[in-house]
């Protein structure tokens, strides 16, 4: 029988604890993660709702971020995401107020 079995084991009963503490500590103080997808299809039917010519859209990230119920960062984060994976284009106004905005590609 080899001798290393056991401290094996517990090495991972003690790894496994850990994770599920940590899953633990992240549930309970309610942190969530913003999902890409949700993010992406709540932009585009907000561009696709938009009378603007061509569609584009504003998008603030205090208030989607409060719809998913993450923060403003991670919103943030998401966007730029979609921008460089091709999903989203973004620009800037010519005129001001010269917002970002975002376009469908």
């Amino acid at each position: 029988m080899d001798d290393s079995a056991p401290l094996i084991s517990l090495n991972n009963i003690y790894i496994t604890g850990k994770i599920i503490s940590y899953m633990a500590v992240i549930l309970k103080r309610g942190v969530r993660f913003m999902d890409k997808n949700q993010l992406l299809h709540r932009v585009q039917s907000m561009i696709q709702s938009s009378t603007k010519r061509p569609k584009h859209m504003t998008i603030s990230t205090v208030k989607v971020a409060d719809i998913f119920g993450v923060k403003p960062e991670e919103v943030q984060k998401g966007l730029e995401e979609l921008v460089q994976e091709g999903y989203l284009k973004q620009s800037r106004l010519d005129s001001p107020p010269y917002h970002d905005i975002f376009l469908m590609p």
